[in-house]
């Protein structure tokens, strides 16, 4: 057999190897067998302490009748994002009475974390998230503190948190000075996906 003809041969069974290869991939079926990246929740867990900065306003819910709007809050963060913690809540029934409870019937809430990059860094503006209080309670002792218990939605968030969205809560005390202004503490959890 001639040289030539044998690598004319090989060649032909190398292309039609290669083609059978080919023609094979493309029969198989891969769905359901690869999944897609898995969204992760991120859960961080914070000290918040904040005091009253608004009374807020009575109005009338046409659900639920008389109702504080805009009871608001400024108060610090301390944890793993440090940060302003601003929230505005609408309560019912309008008045705070000692030993009974008011339902917080919605509200809103901005986040703006300030981080520091490095040690040899100054603190920066890193990002923030937003949302809408969506329930809650304040239950009054018969001294006049209540225990907080706020639910929240994460609507939206910017720069490094860009897109991202969730839920959260706080659990805490509201306790009054002897001047009459309120004082928040307790604990701010946030949960968050991309």
């Amino acid at each position: 057999m001639n040289t030539k003809h044998f690598m004319i041969i090989a060649a032909l069974i190398l292309v039609a190897g290669l083609g059978a290869n080919a023609a094979a991939q493309r029969k198989t079926n891969l769905e359901g067998s690869v999944n897609g990246p898995i969204s992760v929740d991120t859960t961080v867990t914070l000290k918040l302490h904040a005091v009253e900065v608004t009374d807020g306003l009575i109005g009338v819910d046409p659900n639920k009748g008389e109702t504080m709007f805009g009871y608001g809050f400024l108060g610090r963060t301390s944890g793993d994002l440090p940060g302003s913690f601003t929230f505005s809540m609408n309560c019912f029934p309008a008045v705070f009475v000692p030993g009974e409870a008011n339902e917080i019937t919605g509200g809103m809430w901005t986040f703006p974390v300030y981080m520091r990059p490095s040690k040899d860094e100054d603190t920066v503006y890193m990002g923030s998230f937003y949302g809408s209080l969506v329930d809650g309670k304040m239950r009054w002792d018969k001294v006049g503190n209540a225990e907080v218990h706020l639910v929240f939605n994460v609507d939206g968030s910017t720069q490094t948190w860009d897109s991202v969205t969730g839920y959260g809560f706080f659990e805490g005390t509201m306790t009054q000075d002897e001047k009459g202004s309120s004082r928040l503490d307790g604990e701010l959890t946030i949960i968050y996906r991309r």
